[in-house]
């Protein structure tokens, strides 16, 4: 497997975690992000792949008699006898196929004119005809052949063409592929969609539901892994399974494609060969590649900062932005596009350490595209929506234009699917549409942990812990149905963790209060919201003439208290002292307050995952500021 290394340059951001608790007023919960350039270090191209199609031409031999048998019905023309062979292909006959031939009263030619014939019907059985089943897809569903020609002594008119074809795949397999497509189609394409809506939502669902079977091609013990069941029933695949159940589906929509062969590297053809497709939309044929784009990848400058899923958005180039695939078969025919196709489109994803849990959205942008009226509407699962405008976007650098825009949520929300429709176009009327969780997210990061340092390994547990644990807690809203936050994976708290960290709080972060006289009480709490907020409660024994500056008075249980807040506090501020009027306090406080008093073992797991948030969160920082 060959690695090609696209330097590119990081556009580095930061964004910080507020997590929120609130104890005396009603609570809401809030969540935590990650942030960073989108660039990509390396990916895998297809390494050597069988050349298949490798006919051999058997000797021709005389039949047994020196007439035609009785009976038989002759084909006399190339295309009916093609129509035939085709359909014996696309059933995966196995046994040898028989196609008797009346070459024509008068034949005067010889064995090789017959056995040119019986070559340009198989040519004729494997042209592209639209099907998706049929053309490119047989082609590259045939492993090997071999043909020979049985034939009268005494008359050479009359012929068999014998046929002995291996696949790839078997007929059962190709049910298996024709009943999923059945289910599948009708859920991502409609007869009212554009060719271009309904390549997006295709092309979307192959880089979404099939992964690079690395192993497979390592192993080189399987032909399957070149098909498209490999990609659509196992879910892994080589380049040309990826490219062939491109062919399949986007044909059965209505959209014209081709398969393409060819390699990524001039210099080593032999053991870069590839497969991609072009795929027409409007007047021209653009270049895809769906192999490439399915796998995302991540940068992690110093191997520390925080990453970025992206794929390098293979899609619709024209042939100038469309490097590392060079074509073996002739493209002329093909009116092919001198510039990307002018829509935006989704390349990946990160979460934000910001004020809040924030999944962020990529979003490639062709040269000279039009996002004056663009803006982003996320809807999560809840039913709750948001609408992020293009302003609000942040100019990125991947090797093109790149914006990404961020939907805020709560920890709470972190299992539930964001759907985000980007509209673009004059008014905003055209779409493209992505989904997407933080969930979704801290899987991946946990699934290839060995590739990440492992302060981002903490910090994708911690928002993991913080997210499941406030939601067993009395702090949920218990207002809206969420998708259930899995328990698998949450690291368990025991008493002795639990002590350990109320002493350590208590003992480093203490809440404090001078004794003054007028002085009743002072309270202290923290908001979960989509910001951290720290609330001091005044309660006073006079009515003072003027309040400070940022105090406000406020009534709790029918007494006037006086308030004052700090707002939007990253989760690094943890250990920060605030001082004020006769009040010490760090955020951490609080986590004491609650670890040291009569409350419930959830709330008290709650304030446990939120302060390992912030230890987490706050190594990190230290890391890569």
């Amino acid at each position: 497997m060959n690695n090609k290394a696209l330097h590119i340059k990081q556009n580095k951001k930061w964004l910080s975690v507020l997590l929120t608790i609130c104890m005396v007023i009603t609570l809401i919960p809030a969540t935590v992000m990650a942030d960073t350039g989108k660039v990509r270090l390396a990916y895998d191209q297809d390494a050597i792949e069988p050349e298949y199609i490798a006919g051999v031409d058997s000797a021709d031999g005389a039949s047994a008699n020196g007439e035609p048998t009785r009976g038989t019905t002759y084909y006399t023309s190339e295309e009916e006898a093609a129509a035939y062979l085709r359909e014996q292909l696309v059933n995966r006959v196995t046994d040898t196929i028989l196609i008797p031939y009346d070459l024509g009263e008068g034949f005067t030619g010889t064995l090789d004119d017959a056995a040119s014939v019986r070559r340009s019907i198989l040519d004729a059985a494997i042209e592209h005809t639209g099907k998706g089943n049929e053309g490119d897809y047989i082609k590259k569903h045939m492993g090997s052949y071999s043909m020979r020609t049985s034939y009268s002594p005494s008359q050479l008119r009359f012929v068999t063409f014998n046929y002995d074809i291996s696949f790839l795949s078997t007929a059962d397999q190709e049910a298996a592929v024709t009943e999923k497509l059945s289910q599948v189609m009708p859920s991502l394409v409609n007869d009212g969609m554009s060719d271009y809506d309904k390549f997006i939502a295709i092309y979307d669902y192959i880089c979404q539901h099939v992964s690079y079977d690395h192993a497979g091609l390592a192993a080189g013990d399987s032909d399957l892994i070149y098909t498209a069941y490999a990609a659509l029933i196992q879910g892994t695949s080589v380049c040309q399974g990826y490219a062939s159940l491109l062919y399949r589906m986007l044909l059965m929509a209505g959209v014209p494609t081709r398969l393409v062969s060819g390699y990524t590297d001039p210099a080593n053809q032999d053991t870069t060969r590839h497969a991609w497709n072009i795929v027409k939309i409007c007047d021209y044929y653009y270049n895809v590649d769906v192999t490439w784009d399915s796998d995302e990848h991540i940068y992690a400058p110093n191997n520390i900062a925080s990453e970025i899923r992206y794929t390098m958005n293979w899609r619709l180039r024209c042939d100038a932005n469309f490097p590392q695939h060079y074509p073996t078969v002739d493209m002329s025919q093909y009116s092919k596009a001198t510039t990307d196709y002018p829509n935006p489109s989704i390349i990946g994803h990160s979460l934000s350490l910001s004020d809040q849990i924030g999944v962020k959205f990529y979003v490639y942008v062709p040269e000279g595209t039009d996002m004056t009226d663009s803006y982003m509407d996320f809807v999560i699962s809840n039913g709750r929506k948001i609408t992020v405008p293009w302003s609000e976007s942040k100019a990125m650098y991947v090797g093109y234009p790149a914006y990404a825009l961020t939907c805020p949520i709560n920890a709470l929300e972190y299992s539930d699917t964001i759907t985000a429709t980007l509209h673009f176009g004059e008014g905003g009327s055209a779409t493209m549409v992505n989904r997407y969780s933080a969930q979704d997210y801290c899987e991946y990061i946990d699934e290839h942990s060995s590739d990440f340092h492992e302060s981002v390994l903490n910090v994708v547990q911690a928002i993991h812990d913080y997210s499941y644990y406030l939601s067993q807690s009395e702090w949920s809203d218990g207002k809206t149905n969420h998708n259930p936050i899995p328990q698998t994976g949450v690291t368990p708290y025991n008493a002795s963790m639990m002590e350990q960290v109320k002493n350590e709080v208590n003992t480093n972060y203490p809440f404090q209060k001078d004794v003054v006289n007028g002085y009743e009480k002072v309270g202290f709490s923290l908001t979960l919201n989509s910001k951290t907020t720290m609330n001091l409660y005044f309660k006073l024994s006079f009515t003072p003439s003027s309040l400070p500056v940022g105090f406000k008075e406020v009534t709790l249980n029918g007494e006037t208290w006086y308030l004052y807040q700090i707002q939007g506090l990253y989760p690094f501020y943890y250990s920060h002292q605030f001082n004020i009027w006769t009040a010490h306090c760090y955020p951490a406080s609080y986590v004491g307050l609650i670890l040291d008093g009569n409350y419930s073992d959830a709330k008290k797991e709650a304030m446990m995952a939120y302060y390992y948030y912030c230890t987490a969160a706050s190594t990190y920082y230290a890391l890569t500021k």
